[in-house]
């Protein structure tokens, strides 16, 4: 994995994900990824399968709506998750991966990737 992005939802993290993957970063299989919907036509770009396993740190779905449910640090780093997120990106080449959960789990993705985030109102 070469290239994380993270931020809010509605920010603009797919379409950011959308122009490097054009730039010829691989984001994994079709498959694999998050498919549009009636809230983002083009899709999400996210891999799923590796968005399942940096989920499982924080217990499922991100919920930043709800006061009190951040930590104050980020997750400590957990191994075989990290082991995991590594071989499922190296088995379907994955080298972009975008979630909004990154600043809670970063410490079990690659620490050697290129790191964007989007920071933008959500008014906006």
């Amino acid at each position: 994995m070469k290239v994380i992005v993270s931020g809010f939802a509605n920010s603009g993290t797919s379409f950011i994900t959308d122009l490097i993957s054009k730039m010829g970063f691989s984001a994994g299989s079709e498959g694999n990824l998050k498919g549009p919907d009636e809230h983002n036509r083009w899709g999400y770009w996210e891999h799923l399968p590796i968005r399942l396993m940096g989920r499982s740190i924080i217990g499922g779905r991100c919920h930043f709506g709800i006061p009190g449910w951040i930590p104050d640090e980020p997750l400590p780093r957990n191994d075989m998750i990290a082991g995991a997120i590594l071989e499922i990106s190296e088995l379907d080449n994955v080298e972009v991966f975008k979630e909004c959960a990154i600043p809670l789990v970063y410490k079990s993705f690659p620490q050697d990737a290129k790191y964007v985030v989007i920071k933008r109102n959500p008014r906006d």
